[in-house]
């Protein structure tokens, strides 16, 4: 249940944070199966919207959105391998972004590293110290990990 409802939010945010890049003619197609990867993650089909994401080869490609989609389904499926990998390739492209801290902080706490997380997630509420998402992630780990 927790998950779903992260993938919700994880889902809403970056849904209103899509933006399309470039002007070629296959954007519309590229848009189109980015869409359907969001909306996989949306109704809580979390292996379909990863094998989705996988088969647009988003690794490859440039595309933030469809990299952090890639991301949110590796995490919330437990494939950390995969979801580092595209964090890694949003890098420089709107990973100073407070979502982009956040999942990667939430990516951390998914896996154990608290500090990491606590790390990630006071630079996300430093960006937007209003933030939902961030404040409750935060909530999270002072549970397991109090900080002053």
């Amino acid at each position: 249940m927790r998950k779903t409802k992260v993938c919700y939010v994880l889902c809403a945010v970056l849904l209103s944070g899509c933006v399309p890049h470039g002007s070629t003619p296959s954007v519309s197609t590229s848009q189109d199966a980015l869409q359907q990867g969001l909306s996989f993650l949306r109704s809580g089909q979390l292996d379909a919207a990863s094998k989705h994401f996988r088969s647009m080869q988003v690794l490859k490609g440039e595309n933030v959105s469809a990299l952090l989609g890639l991301a949110i389904a590796a995490d919330l499926t437990g494939d950390f391998r995969t979801s580092e990998k595209a964090y890694k390739r949003v890098e420089g492209r709107g990973s100073s972004t407070a979502m982009y801290l956040n999942n990667v902080g939430y990516s951390a706490m998914l896996q154990g590293d608290l500090e990491k997380a606590y790390t990630y997630l006071r630079q996300a509420k430093a960006i937007d110290p209003k933030n939902q998402v961030v404040q409750g992630n935060l909530e999270l780990l002072k549970n397991v990990l109090p900080r002053p």
